[in-house]
């Protein structure tokens, strides 16, 4: 194999990383660098972008821990251009138990697979197998967690799980719970982020499909706003300011790719303060709430012992709730969201209103084209299913 050189795709392609392209006489390989202080991965849409101005035809993507390997085939009579995004389920079953922060209920989980389309479906083994799709068209109130709520029939607390399923690059699974509220565990989505990679994740015959956003669509609330605009790969600039000592104005970006997830966003807690515990557990909240599951802070610290996974834990959570939050749009998103001082309320508000503008967004395959359905059609399956 020898390099050839391009007409500077770098300058075409800026965030792609793009640093050589290797050829032979029926491939051509794009290495892609990935996680680099700049941009946290390689797009797919940039990366559709390159294959056509190559010519070539993209065929599967082989990716490492911090290094993407992009495969572009061809033959020799003509050259087209196809990417091959396959929907993702886990390989097996995995399960863990906890209690409830707000129920304090001991309740046990079981993640397993689900066949193409499904997307995420909560199964409430104690009642019978009743069913409950993670869509937003089932939330119910988001007073300190996101709770969904079908034909009278209750869930809380699911936005952890839903982001780490997300964040794990799973598009389907069965999730089932014995008790009406997804345990907190240690206040954040690590513990479900093991489930996951003790199950496995594998591809499935279906390819995948993803909601791109079209247009801007923003809610706000006095000084709280959230939006969603056109972006090519699922990006989330959130910032909070809480007058507090450990926190004051925070700030992080993140690209959702490549296991960003994982290594910046899951091990970070959720967190409280001690003048506010006492109206909670009056409103028969955060009764299963300890030191062991939120960081709980005093007017000039915090009551845990233990030290910050992160300088910046605070703000990295609230960008957990906003993945687990916006996974009840039902499939992969390509979109950025950019969040000022927001919580689950507006993370709710923003998802409805982007579904109703439906010039907003559109379904598009793992080429980034629009499916030739109508926008009811497509707004049907993202309110009636997975996909």
């Amino acid at each position: 194999m020898e390099k050839h050189s391009l007409s500077n795709p770098q300058s075409r392609y800026p965030h792609s990383a793009i640093h050589r392209v290797l050829h032979s006489r029926r491939t051509i390989f794009v290495d892609a660098l990935l996680c680099c202080d700049r941009h946290e991965g390689t797009s797919v849409i940039k990366l559709i972008k390159l294959a056509r101005f190559l010519g070539h035809r993209l065929c599967k993507s082989f990716v490492a821990s911090s290094r993407a390997r992009v495969r572009f085939a061809h033959n020799d009579e003509r050259f087209g251009l196809k990417l091959l995004v396959k929907q993702t389920t886990l390989a097996t079953t995995a399960e863990t138990s906890g209690v409830g922060l707000h129920t304090a209920v001991p309740v046990k989980v079981r993640l397993a697979p689900a066949p193409p389309d499904t997307g995420y479906v909560f199964i409430r083994t104690d009642l019978g197998g009743f069913e409950i799709p993670a869509n937003v068209e089932w939330v119910a109130h988001c007073s300190y967690a996101t709770t969904l709520m079908r034909t009278g029939v209750m869930l809380s607390t699911v936005e952890h799980l839903l982001a780490a399923l997300r964040g794990g690059g799973v598009d389907n699974a069965f999730i089932e719970v014995d008790n009406l509220e997804i345990p907190i565990m240690d206040g954040s989505a690590e513990a479900f982020t093991e489930m996951i990679e003790r199950a496995g994740v594998v591809e499935q015959a279906v390819a995948r499909r993803s909601l791109m956003v079209r247009e801007k669509v923003e809610i706000v609330q006095g000084d709280r706003r959230i939006s969603i605009e056109p972006a090519d790969s699922y990006e989330i600039d959130c910032l909070i300011d809480f007058p507090h000592p450990m926190i004051g104005v925070q700030q992080f970006r993140i690209c959702v790719t490549n296991g960003t997830f994982g290594r910046k966003i899951a091990a970070a807690r959720t967190f409280g303060f001690t003048e506010e515990i006492e109206a909670l557990r009056r409103a028969n909240l955060i009764r299963g709430g300890s030191l062991d599951n939120a960081i709980v802070l005093t007017p000039d610290g915090m009551l845990n012992e233990t030290t910050l996974r992160f300088e910046d834990e605070f703000v990295r959570h609230k960008i957990l709730d906003i993945i687990g939050d916006l996974a009840l749009l039902g499939m992969p998103i390509l979109g950025r969201v950019v969040a000022h001082k927001s919580g689950h309320i507006l993370h709710a508000a923003l998802m409805t209103k982007l579904l109703r503008q439906r010039t907003a967004w559109e379904i598009v395959d793992a080429n980034g084209n629009s499916e030739s359905r109508s926008m009811k059609t497509q707004e049907n399956e993202l309110l009636h299913s997975g996909f």
